[in-house]
């Protein structure tokens, strides 16, 4: 995670996923710390693309999340034009902030077009599956992937080579005897990625949408461009989600039978926590 650790200020902790080669037990039990419930939902299963306003700007300047504030009025700002904000968190919609009076421009325009910056996390890898299609790719995985057994061209639909979920095997030039197989992006919805690739599969998506940002910042403060307060509250919104995560530790316990009970239990961590 050097990549992003080198672009998250103030010295943020790396504590993300640990390294899955190191996990050789018999039986892995996985014990989260300091990460609230929905906190860890968000962590593992990522944020759906999202057309709600979730953070607002504190007294201090921070940015605060809708998860750390009650229901109704807020002494929160927005971040793009700086009018209060007002908690909604029913049981119908997704929690989000909305403008006590009336909503600008730049926060009506994201709401439109779903275009607040997301974290690229699980279902959020732009793959964009339907319903059925994922149920389809499970029963592929269960009865091709998890058997090592190349999936047959007539069971593959030619969206998911494109989304890069499957890639074809075999020879290329003689399609009639093209097979194909599960990338690492692929087994990601199905849940059949181990946490160290995943973690590689993750961490470039991250960087990638990390320095996008960055990068219309750069654009348009060198270019003048009207735009560059909005484009510097897109990056701060994607910073601050990325940092919940960075800060969060998951935590592995492996437990062997085969060795002495003084050494059953073998925390495996990055960090140092006591509990």
């Amino acid at each position: 995670m050097q990549g992003l650790k080198s672009r998250i200020p103030n010295g943020m902790p790396i504590a993300f996923f640990p390294k899955a080669e190191a996990l050789t037990p018999r039986f892995v039990v996985k014990i989260v710390g300091h990460v609230e419930r929905v906190h860890l939902q968000n962590l593992l299963l990522g944020e759906l693309l999202t057309m709600w306003l979730k953070f607002g700007v504190a007294l201090s300047g921070e940015l605060t999340s809708i998860d750390e504030v009650v229901r109704g009025k807020t002494q929160l700002t927005c971040l793009y034009c700086g009018g209060g904000l007002t908690a909604k968190k029913g049981s119908v919609k997704e929690h989000h902030f909305a403008h006590t009076e009336d909503t600008c421009k730049p926060v009506s325009q994201r709401i439109k077009t779903k275009a607040f910056p997301s974290l690229p996390l699980y279902d959020n890898f732009t793959i964009q599956l339907k319903g059925e299609e994922l149920e389809q790719l499970k029963v592929l995985w269960k009865e091709y992937g998890a058997q090592k057994r190349s999936i047959p061209k007539d069971l593959v639909n030619f969206r998911w080579e494109l989304k890069g979920l499957l890639e074809s095997v075999g020879d290329g030039y003689a399609p009639f005897l093209r097979s194909y197989q599960f990338t690492n992006l692929g087994k990601i919805p199905v849940g059949a990625l181990p946490l160290a690739l995943f973690n590689k599969v993750q961490e470039p998506l991250l960087l990638s949408e990390l320095v996008k940002l960055e990068r219309s910042v750069e654009i348009a403060e060198a270019a003048g461009l009207s735009c560059l307060s909005e484009r510097r509250a897109d990056l701060l919104i994607y910073r601050s989600q990325l940092r919940r995560i960075l800060v969060n530790s998951l935590y592995f316990l492996e437990v062997c039978d085969s060795l002495p009970s003084n050494q059953w239990i073998k925390p495996r961590n990055n960090t140092a926590h006591s509990h």
